[in-house]
């Protein structure tokens, strides 16, 4: 009888030592471990998204999560907005530009990993949990960047663009072209972006890619294939600036050129890169100095073509570059 009992006992610790490994199994494979993410949320009179933006970050699975606000010197309701949720801290600073914004948030960060979520985006529910998966199964990684789903002014879902999941030779197609859509898809190790500087002040519409290339060039980065981000489109939206995203994009792509002398895939994907900036901003320049033109707005035209002249020059000598139809 002793011995039933004892054998009944030994199979009960046998299973239940079976079912704690396997517990602890899942528990490593499906809960990721605590660390706090910081997301920082840059607004300059963009009031009327942010509301959807904090509750983006609100509605995250992964809990352990710090929200700062920066007011970027807005004069509309963003200071209000971002006041109205008491889990929010928020920075006032005078008006400095976005990579400034964002830097100031970086500066107050708490958190192990960082997300800087554009104030007219915003997160889809997993994706900071997302984010903390993939850095902490790939220690090595700065950063890690995802996918993005397309939103409509209103708000409302469009489409899902294609975009490549790039798994080697990141910083060498990084020279070629952009391929992540919005830093609101992207997670940081906070001190290796502290350790960099955080992003370039004087590049508002390249800070990004600027500093992807800076990170890309020395550390490894990631790249997986989860949506993460909604991306707004309208028509209040930096992207549309051609003129300042000519210049900055090119600016962020020289900065890169002394960084791969005598590397030939390197050089020319520089070259593809340089290419692919001038036609994908510096046509609608053009077709934006003919508009003005057109409408004898003669300031803004000859703003357009000095851009032109200095960065885009071969588009110019076409045969009729700037003659308005």
């Amino acid at each position: 009888m002793d011995g039933t009992r004892a054998g009944a006992e030994r199979k009960r610790a046998r299973i239940s030592s079976r079912f704690e490994q396997l517990r602890q199994r899942l528990e490593r494979t499906v809960m990721p471990t605590s660390r706090l993410v910081t997301v920082v949320i840059p607004c300059y009179n963009n009031g009327s998204f942010l509301h959807d933006a904090i509750q983006s970050v609100l509605s995250q699975t992964y809990q352990r999560t710090e929200l700062i606000v920066v007011d970027d010197g807005s004069s509309d309701d963003t200071s209000d907005v971002a006041s109205s949720y008491p889990v929010t801290r928020v920075i006032r600073q005078n008006n400095q530009g976005v990579s400034a914004a964002r830097n100031a948030g970086l500066a107050q960060s708490r958190g192990d990993y960082v997300v800087f979520l554009d104030a007219d985006d915003r997160l889809l529910p997993d994706a900071v949990d997302v984010g903390v998966r993939c850095l902490e199964s790939h220690p090595a990684c700065a950063f890690a960047s995802g996918h993005v789903r397309l939103a409509a002014q209103d708000g409302s879902s469009l489409r899902v663009p294609e975009e490549p999941r790039i798994e080697k030779d990141h910083y060498q197609t990084l020279l070629k072209y952009c391929y992540i859509w919005t830093p609101s898809a992207v997670m940081f190790r906070t001190a290796i972006l502290k350790s960099v500087g955080g992003f370039t002040i004087t590049l508002s519409g390249a800070a990004d890619w600027d500093l992807y290339l800076r990170l890309s060039r020395r550390l490894a980065v990631f790249c997986h294939p989860h949506l993460v981000a909604e991306y707004r489109l309208h028509d209040k939206s930096m992207s549309t600036n051609s003129a300042m995203m000519l210049t900055d994009c090119l600016a962020a792509l020289r900065a890169q050129r002394g960084s791969f002398k005598g590397l030939k895939a390197c050089e020319e994907a520089y070259r593809i890169g340089v290419h692919g900036v001038q036609r994908f901003y510096g046509d609608p320049l053009v077709e934006k100095v003919k508009r003005h033109v057109r409408a004898s707005e003669w300031i803004q035209a000859l703003i357009g073509v000095l851009v032109l002249v200095r960065y885009y020059p071969a588009r110019l000598v076409r045969r009729s570059s700037l003659l308005p139809s």
